[in-house]
This record gives C-alpha cells, sequence and structure tokens, in this order.
C-alpha cells in the first residue's frame, strides 16, 4: 500500500510540472481554473494508484504521461496546436529536472542517495528538483494571474527550448567525459565547475529572454490603455466644456427670446409664435449620447462614433453591456479603443464604410463583436496579425493588448476575415 501511495505521490508531481511547464509554452491555452485543477488531480491520482496497484509501480511512468496526453486533449482550447508544443515542452522538463539532477550526480555521486519504499525506488535528487520546479512553477502561475500578465511563448522561446535542450545535453556529456579522464583534482573540477556554469547560464539566459518578453508586453499594455483612458478622459472633459459653453451661451439670450415671444403673444401672431419655438428648439444644446450599458463604454463609443462622423464612416452599436462591472475603466477602454482604431484606421481609405458592433450576452458571458469592411483579405495567423507598420518593433502590441485584457476576466479575443470584412469577436466573463 505505502509503495503505490509512494509511486503515485511522486509520478502526480511529476504530471504537474509536465501541465504547468506546457501551460506557459501553449501560451495559457489550456483551461486551468480551480475547478478543472482539482477534477485532474483527483482523477490523475486514482488512475494512478490503480495502474500502481494493478500493474506494478514499473507502469506508472507511461501512464503518467498518458493522463497528461489526455488532460491536454480535454482542457486545451486549441488541441492541435497544444499538440504541436508536447516536443518543447517536454524538452523543457528534461532539461531543468533530469539534467541538473544528472549534473550534480556526476559532480558529487549524490545521485545514488535514493529513498525505497516497498518495491518502489526514487532519487533523493529527483524529488528535490520535482518540488522547487513545482514551488517555482505554482509561484509563477500565480503571479501571471494577479498581475494580469501575458504569457507569451513565440516561435523564437520554442526554437530556444530546443537549443537549450541540446546545449545542456553536450555540456552534461562533457562533464560526465571530464568526470571519467584521470586528471588532477584541481583540473578534474576546474572541468564540472565550467561545464555545470554553462549549462546554469545557458538556462538563466534564456529564461530571463523569456521574462523580458513578458515584461515589455505587460509595461506596453498597461502604458497604452492607461494611454487611452487619460485620452477618453480629455475627450470627455473637452465636450463637457463645449456643452457648457453653448448653454451658457443660449441662457444668455434666453430673455431676449422670451421677450420677443411675449411680444408675438401679445399681438395675437400665435403661429408665429409656435414656428420660433420650433426653430429655437432645433438650435439648442444636443447631448447626444451612446448608451452602451456601461458608462467608460459610452464614453469610448461616443468619441469613436463622433470620429467616424467625421471621417464619413458610418458607426451603429446594437446591445447591452450590462455585464461589465467587474472590469477596471482603463482595461474597458483598452478593449474597446484598440478595436475601434483598427477598424476606423481600415476604414479610412474606403467609400461607404462602416463599423459595427453587436453585443450578445448570456448568463455566463458577454460577446461582443466588431465587423468593418476591407478592401483586401487580411492575413489571420493562429488568431494574430502582422502589424503594417514599418516599425514593427514599435508596432503591433494593439492586438496583444486586447487579447491580455480578455484572458485577465476570464474571456478571449479573436479574429477572422474574409475578402469582404474583417471581425473582433470578445468574449467576457459577465459578473455575476
Amino acid at each position: 500500500m505505502m509503495t503505490v501511495l509512494f509511486s503515485t505521490a511522486f509520478n502526480l508531481m511529476d504530471y504537474w510540472v509536465f501541465i504547468l511547464l506546457l501551460q506557459y509554452v501553449c501560451a495559457a491555452d489550456m483551461n486551468l481554473n480551480r475547478r478543472n485543477c482539482i477534477i485532474c488531480t483527483a482523477a490523475t491520482a486514482a488512475f494512478l494508484a490503480a495502474v500502481s496497484a494493478l500493474s506494478g509501480v514499473e507502469w506508472t511512468y507511461i501512464s503518467m504521461f498518458f493522463a497528461m496526453l489526455l488532460t491536454l486533449l480535454l482542457l486545451a482550447r486549441k488541441k492541435g496546436y497544444a499538440l504541436l508544443r508536447l516536443i518543447p515542452a517536454f524538452l523543457l522538463y528534461i532539461t531543468l529536472t533530469v539534467f541538473p539532477a544528472a549534473m550534480l550526480d556526476v559532480m558529487f555521486g549524490a545521485g545514488s542517495i535514493c529513498i525505497t519504499v516497498g518495491g518502489y525506488e526514487q532519487s533523493v535528487l529527483a524529488i528535490v528538483f520535482d518540488i522547487l520546479l513545482l514551488a517555482l512553477l505554482s509561484v509563477l502561475c500565480r503571479s501571471v494571474k494577479k498581475y494580469g500578465i501575458t504569457v507569451y511563448f513565440r516561435t523564437r522561446e520554442i526554437l530556444g527550448s530546443i537549443a537549450l535542450f541540446f546545449f545542456a545535453f553536450i555540456a552534461g556529456q562533457l562533464m560526465a567525459l571530464a568526470n571519467k579522464q584521470p586528471h588532477g583534482p584541481a583540473l578534474h573540477y576546474t572541468y564540472l565547475v565550467v561545464f555545470g556554469g554553462a549549462y546554469i547560464f545557458g538556462a538563466a539566459y534564456y529564461f530571463y529572454s523569456v521574462a523580458e518578453t513578458w515584461r515589455r508586453v505587460y509595461r506596453q499594455t498597461k502604458i497604452s490603455t492607461e494611454t487611452e483612458y487619460m485620452k477618453l478622459q480629455l475627450a470627455a472633459l473637452q465636450d463637457t466644456r463645449e456643452n457648457e459653453e453653448q448653454t451658457r451661451r443660449m441662457r444668455h439670450d434666453l430673455n431676449k427670446h422670451l421677450a420677443i415671444m411675449k411680444t408675438l403673444c401679445d399681438e395675437g401672431k400665435f403661429d408665429e409664435v409656435c414656428r420660433y419655438a420650433d426653430r429655437l428648439g432645433s438650435e439648442s444644446v444636443q447631448f447626444e449620447s451612446m448608451p452602451t450599458g456601461n458608462e467608460i463604454a459610452d464614453l469610448v463609443a461616443g468619441q469613436k462614433k463622433k470620429l467616424c462622423e467625421e471621417n464619413g464612416i458610418e458607426f451603429t452599436f446594437e446591445g447591452l453591456l450590462n455585464g461589465m462591472g467587474n472590469m477596471e475603466a482603463p482595461d474597458i477602454c483598452g478593449l474597446l479603443a484598440n478595436a475601434y482604431d483598427n477598424a476606423i484606421e481600415a476604414c479610412l481609405t474606403q467609400n461607404g464604410a462602416y463599423v459595427r458592433t453587436r453585443v450578445n450576452s448570456t448568463r455566463n458571458y458577454t460577446v461582443i463583436e466588431i465587423v468593418n469592411p476591407v478592401e483586401k483579405k487580411v492575413s489571420v495567423s493562429k488568431n494574430s496579425i502582422p502589424t503594417s507598420k514599418r516599425d514593427k518593433g514599435s508596432h503591433g502590441y494593439g492586438i496583444e493588448i486586447m487579447k491580455q485584457i480578455a484572458r485577465k476576466y476570464g474571456g478571449s479575443c479573436t479574429f477572422r476575415c474574409d475578402d469582404k470584412e474583417f471581425g473582433v469577436k470578445i468574449v467576457l466573463l459577465t459578473q455575476q
């Protein structure tokens, strides 16, 4: 019984190390909410324990990989996309667990220290590295959710993980080869430290580059959303000031208008009074608003509608955004403003262009669809759109900002395009 429990606990730890690594390599494509995590842990533990009891502990490791593959197929939103990233995730798993344990074994012979329970034996180094890596990934997972950081594993990071694996493999082999050579103690340990240090430096540089990419996207998102929100507030204040100025002028002329209408009444020219009142009403202040169901969205939609009217673009909004009370104001502004700016920019060179918004709300989700016509089909690859600007390093963040904000609130942001129309679909978790 103890053998089954020990082997199940160790393989379950390996299972979650691999799943969390795969989650980041897949750019947070797996739906690892609390409920799914509890269900996966319970089901996997029961499965591993059953295999260990019925077939022996030697089959639990193979069963663990089968459980990981099944979890991936059940929880990944884009299953084919996630399956392609199994290889780099597995290479990272080997690089961060097997290789350092093997290197320490070469240097200090620590691999011979094992824990044996019944017929199951496991290296202490393997257990220690699994615990450390699981703790690190758990802290990283909480930080990503807390600060809304975009998990951003691009092709460069994927290729880097493969290169890191081969670099660590070569360093480990050179360390093992140096350990077998009849060198003096000083030269012997110099070789071991150099090759071990090369592995540490390579791994540190790789993860620093990944973290730097995440940090850059996070900072760009914060700056962009806060800037858009400040611009929106400034535009709203300017509109309020213009309306107040117009109201002030009308109040100044009110006595004159009343005097004229009184004179017409005294003269019995009531038809003239009616026509004068109609003309006066048409010149009154028009407080035109865009009722979206959310105060911040009202301001964004109102400003973008005004911009569309100035450029001869039709702007329509259907539905109510009454489930966005859990969203911060800068996030609402950043999400909608980026979508509308991209749509309006595409419409500026077209005649008879339009920007149409449709909102559908269900019990759990709010779905926002924004569409605009296109002159030619835009390439959408892996839910990303290449920027058309020359300075590609300074542009192209709008799409990532929208996807990050949507993920922050338990939703998604997807794009589609055909020969006639480009569409953005934003799905947000409705506040309960």
